[in-house]
């Protein structure tokens, strides 16, 4: 090929990624520098052998802003299996599942999950199986680049819950015994606070092991933001093994100057189609997600899109998750024919500014 043939196929294969015509596959990002959100580590903070598989937007100038994000903050963290050792072929025909943003560190994740192990939010009933799909966690400490460059930092946000006790999302997964995907979405303020940075994002906790890892990255205007999902498998009262991907995802609450700040609904809705897209079909789905639709609720095109996608949702209508009455959170369901998802909202905050989700997936092959 000559050297201006090789310029045009490169210029046009540019012009089809900027205009979204190619979709790209994902990368898998397995220790891919550890210094930056595509590393890799487990809950101790050394290099995993685990995979990702990793998803961008294809226009090329979203894609430069994301990897300038992604540069501040630190490596995702994958504590596989839960420490209790769960036997993932027991026989189970349901999973409860939460959806919550705990407020970089004011929600107290310990309580929301101690009442739900002693039955306390679930009528009495003890709870031994769950998966918590949450937005707005934090991890602090080494792992988070001390130093970076740019400007890609979100303003610090740094909560208490009641107790008084602010723990990372690493550290309470390890004194809970549960399984984690955490994948940072910002650097959490622009310096280190006594010494100690720190990131903020996406998780899900498991009592499951957790498998099949995956990052969406969300077309870009404002702050970066990310989708996650893994999967979790079981086998039913028959015997038959199941399977069921939960993710987790946190949607742009403003525009940019472009947008003069509040309107972001058609900012939304582009992410919210991004995910439909990336997710594709296939695989029965629980998703866990704040969608930031403080403007019109669930009358947003973001919500109204998931919704149609993930067919068997619950069709109560959503209640508010926030304070003035507004809804911004939403666990969204597409599973078999004879499957059934169910969620209603929890009447205690748990120390965040948001209402938990409570949902319960029901296991049928009959």
């Amino acid at each position: 090929m000559s050297r201006f043939a090789g310029l045009v196929s490169t210029l046009l294969l540019a012009s089809l990624l900027n205009s979204g015509c190619v979709k790209t596959p994902p990368i898998v990002a397995a220790n891919a520098g550890l210094a930056s959100c595509r590393g890799i580590v487990d809950g101790t903070g050394q290099p995993s052998s685990v995979a990702i598989r990793w998803h961008q937007p294809t226009d090329v100038r979203e894609r430069r802003s994301l990897d300038a994000w992604c540069r501040a903050a630190g490596p995702q963290v994958v504590i596989a299996a839960p420490a209790t050792g769960d036997d993932a072929s027991s026989m189970r025909d349901d999973l409860v599942v939460i959806d919550w943003n705990a407020h970089v560190g004011g929600g107290d994740l310990n309580g929301l999950i101690d009442a739900l192990r002693r039955g306390d939010i679930t009528g009495g009933e003890p709870v031994q199986h769950f998966v918590v799909l949450l937005q707005e966690v934090f991890r602090a400490g080494a792992s988070v680049p001390a130093r970076f460059t740019g400007a890609g930092f979100a303003d610090r946000i740094e909560e208490h819950p009641a107790t008084g006790e602010r723990r990372d999302i690493v550290a309470t997964a390890e004194a809970l015994g549960l399984a984690l995907y955490y994948a940072p979405s910002m650097r959490n303020g622009a310096g280190a606070y006594d010494g100690i940075a720190e990131d903020r994002g996406n998780a899900i906790l498991s009592t499951m092991p957790l498998s099949d890892f995956s990052t969406i990255e969300l077309p870009f205007e404002r702050q970066r933001r990310v989708g996650i999902t893994a999967t979790v498998n079981g086998v039913d009262a028959t015997g038959t093994p199941w399977q069921l991907r939960v993710g987790s995802a946190h949607l742009d609450a403003t525009g940019g100057a472009k947008r003069l700040r509040l309107f972001a609904e058609g900012l939304r809705a582009r992410q919210a189609k991004n995910l439909i897209d990336t997710l594709g079909s296939e695989i029965p789905t629980v998703l866990g997600s704040d969608l930031n639709t403080w403007w019109a609720g669930p009358a947003e095109p973001a919500y109204r899109q998931l919704r149609q996608f993930f067919s068997q949702t619950d069709p109560s209508p959503p209640r508010t998750t926030l304070r003035a009455g507004r809804i911004l959170d939403y666990l969204f369901y597409r599973l078999p024919p004879t499957w059934r998802g169910e969620s209603r909202r929890l009447d205690d905050r748990f120390g965040s500014d948001h209402f938990p989700l409570i949902g319960r997936v029901h296991v049928t092959h009959h």
